[in-house]
């Protein structure tokens, strides 16, 4: 099987999503619950810039990119009951100390997470 990395970059709404096997999940369904909160970041958090990053087949996540660097990633998650129903997983400074872990069941309470705790990061920063 050929492993395809791919970072998209340009607008949100020009994703594709994936072509994986359906054992790793629905793809089109992830990708667009993501491009979704992709779109809210760049309507509401100030020079930030999103990517959509497809490390390896079944694995794919928002990166949140602000003037200090890689700000979040975000995964869509899905509930193991009704695969439906899928909520973000947010990891707030990821890779660093200072890396946090929250959940969200909507884009805005998504949103509401994320500009907290970028505004506590810059806080940080700051001082």
């Amino acid at each position: 099987m050929v492993t395809r990395h791919m970072i998209e970059s340009q607008s949100p709404t020009s994703w594709d999503a994936p072509d994986w096997h359906p054992d790793f999940g629905n793809a089109k369904a992830e990708c667009e619950h993501l491009r979704k909160l992709a779109v809210a970041v760049l309507s509401t958090i100030p020079q930030s810039t999103v990517e959509l990053i497809v490390p390896e087949p079944g694995l794919m996540f928002l990166q949140i990119v602000t003037s200090n660097g890689i700000a979040a990633e975000a995964y869509s998650l899905c509930d193991a009951k009704e695969t439906e129903n899928h909520r973000y997983g947010l990891f707030l400074s990821p890779g660093t100390p200072r890396e946090q872990e929250f959940y969200a069941n909507s884009v805005s309470q998504a949103i509401c997470i994320l500009q907290k705790g970028l505004h506590a990061d810059r806080e940080m920063v700051g001082t």
